[in-house]
């Protein structure tokens, strides 16, 4: 059985972070609430066990946007969804760069804000199955590869020319794999 999502509410109402408890609790999530956003911060680099972020864009001392900010310089992939009571487009823009999941404007519905969350784990579970396919694939199958031997005077036909069907180089800045030909040599 898999460990239940444990999720951060970053926010200085306190209620909110109560209304997170009572919503998620019933859904099987761990709840974590913060009023301090400076200790929010602290409490993820410190633990690092969330598996997600429930972040207000308005707060005293560090805003949502810095908090963002300083969160991805450590932690890129957790999802973070904005909570907000000031709604705007340059707002969500912006979070929306810094890599927040999503943005929701306050007041929220329980069904709207437990909706949100299992929406950002689904698009991050689907995301971390396909990476995980595209390695087991290229586990499978690792490919040779060869950086192009061939003096970088020569002209890119004369390196291509040179190349081996079947194996994979770099060349320049792209990779290339050339099909064994069938021995017809048309151009």
């Amino acid at each position: 059985m898999n460990a239940p999502r444990r999720l951060l509410v970053v926010d200085d109402e306190p209620i909110v972070g109560q209304s997170c408890i009572r919503i998620f609790s019933k859904e099987g999530y761990e709840v974590e609430t913060c009023t301090d956003s400076r200790e929010g911060l602290n409490r993820i680099l410190q633990n690092n066990h969330y598996s997600a972020i429930l972040l207000d864009m308005k707060m005293p001392g560090m805003d949502g946007i810095e908090f963002l900010n300083e969160l991805r310089k450590t932690h890129p992939d957790i999802p973070v969804m904005v909570i907000t009571g000031y709604a705007s487009i340059p707002s969500a823009a912006a979070a929306m760069r810094l890599g927040a999941s999503d943005y929701i404007p306050k007041p929220f519905t329980p069904d709207e804000i437990l909706k949100a969350v299992e929406r950002i784990f689904n698009e991050h579970d689907a995301s971390a199955a396909v990476q995980e396919a595209a390695k087991a694939a290229a586990m499978e199958r690792p490919a040779e590869v060869y950086a192009s031997a061939a003096p970088e005077t020569e002209s890119g036909r004369e390196r291509i020319e040179k190349a081996e069907p079947g194996k994979t180089y770099f060349y320049d800045e792209a990779w290339l794999q050339l099909e064994p030909s069938d021995g017809d040599d048309t151009e």
